[in-house]
């Protein structure tokens, strides 16, 4: 990615972020070098914070995602990402075959 790329994602990310009125600081050398670090507290501040009626989807799913170490946390968000978002994304085996 190029840097006028970046930097455009990254004034993105930060209009996405004030109007989700994200509390806290924001690190965004840390984001452009892609230091997990910094995502970790966006991401756990959009699946736990952000929609009480999300989070409380993920309970009742039991994908609890509060109290959990960076591993714990990332482990069940990818879990969130299969088990309920997988079907809305393509089938790539399907997007590869050549019709005849």
């Amino acid at each position: 990615m190029s840097t006028l790329d970046l930097k455009a994602v990254l004034r993105q990310l930060d209009s996405a972020l004030r109007a989700l009125k994200y509390p806290r600081d924001v690190d965004y050398t840390g984001l452009s070098k892609g230091d997990p670090s910094d995502f970790l507290p966006i991401l756990s501040f959009a699946f736990t914070s952000f929609s009480p009626l999300l989070a409380e989807k993920l309970v009742e799913a039991g994908l609890e995602l509060t109290g959990k170490t960076d591993l714990r946390f990332m482990d069940t968000l990818y879990k969130v990402t299969v088990n309920m978002f997988m079907d809305q994304i393509p089938d790539q085996t399907r997007l590869d075959q050549n019709p005849d």
